[in-house]
């Protein structure tokens, strides 16, 4: 699920209500009702949400390293589990293998590129064998083709199991690999829905909602339904 929104429009303090970290550890008041993994997130601590199955992937990755090497950093979370030998190391070793970094398990952490330490985080995250996957603008440090590649991986996750809800600014990458699509703004949801049926809510501008350059492009040549969602769509409608 892609939640999309104008920046400080409530993203990532949806993401961190879900994962407990908001109200628990931030403060705040909050209203309504809310439910993960059949939990209450504001009434259960953050560390039992994660016991549960909820696993958090930050923006910044370089900010989440607590460990020197590789194979620690991403055997952190796991080990506080209670998790330990040989299925700590198999779930260490499957998960680097599944973001690209087999091999990888004696680097020093910090000398990773940006792509490889946003791979690393994911990686930490997929050891501790999570249900659902909170992910908030994972790309946002990224370039373009490091970018594509790490949607890439996280769009595999719901074939294992894992749902996936992802806040991200890089629409044109994000949108096509998401079959659901929830718009933020001012704190509130006004859009939810499949991609092309949110995306072509004239009123999402109005609320500072970014939406896909194809859509716009496709807005401003009034091309007919369906709604390109990809440069390589918007291609194949101006062609018809």
């Amino acid at each position: 699920m892609l939640v999309c929104g104008p920046s400080g429009g409530g993203k990532s303090t949806f993401l961190r209500a879900l994962a407990g970290i908001v109200p628990q550890l931030t403060g705040g008041d909050l209203t309504g009702d809310l439910r993960v993994l059949g939990r209450d997130p504001t009434r259960t601590a953050p560390r039992d949400l994660a016991a549960a199955g909820v696993a958090f992937v930050f923006q910044d990755p370089a900010e989440s390293i607590v460990a020197a090497r590789v194979f620690e950093e991403v055997a952190f979370g796991p080990q506080n589990l209670g998790l330990s030998g040989p299925v700590l190391r198999e779930r260490v070793e499957q998960a680097l293998h599944d973001v690209g970094l087999a091999g990888q398990e004696k680097r020093i952490a910090r000398t990773l590129s940006a792509g490889q330490q946003q791979r690393l985080a994911l990686a930490g995250a997929l050891a501790m064998g999570p249900r659902l996957l909170l992910a908030d603008e994972p790309t946002a440090h990224l370039d373009p083709a490091a970018a594509d590649e790490i949607l890439a991986l996280f769009a595999t996750l719901p074939s294992q199991g894992i749902t996936v809800v992802l806040a991200e600014h890089r629409l044109a990458l994000a949108t096509p690999r998401a079959p659901r699509v929830i718009a933020i703004a001012e704190g509130r949801i006004i859009a939810d829905g499949p991609p092309r049926l949110v995306f072509a809510d004239a009123a999402l501008a109005s609320h500072g909602v970014p939406v896909p350059v194809a859509v716009r492009v496709a807005d401003s040549l009034r091309l007919i339904a369906p709604i390109p969602l990809t440069p390589a769509e918007l291609a194949r409608a101006i062609a018809r």
